[in-house]
């Protein structure tokens, strides 16, 4: 398994999220959605996604290809999607 941070910037429900070139999943074992809200003091909040194999809506994720996610909601420009994989090479299926 591996830890990946994103940092997706704005992107908006249902947008092709891409994984850094040298990774490619075989499925998501667990996904959070980091939230900074900028005041005094900066604050964060952290929304659990459920993993999905269709089209996500709301709290959702899906592992869309091997080396990207889709969101069903819209992130902001400073969000962090922080995910657990399992990698392909890793996976057995089981």
């Amino acid at each position: 398994m591996k830890c990946l941070v994103i940092i997706p910037g704005s992107t908006s429900a249902g947008d092709e999220i891409s994984f850094p070139a040298d990774i490619q999943a075989a499925e998501i074992a667990d996904a959070k959605l980091v939230t900074l809200t900028e005041g005094t003091p900066n604050t964060f909040t952290v929304t659990d996604l459920s993993v999905v194999t269709t089209t996500p809506s709301g709290n959702e994720i899906q592992l869309y290809t091997s080396k990207s996610v889709k969101l069903g909601i819209d992130t902001g420009a400073s969000d962090m999607l922080i995910l657990i994989i399992v990698e392909k090479h890793e996976y057995t299926g089981v």
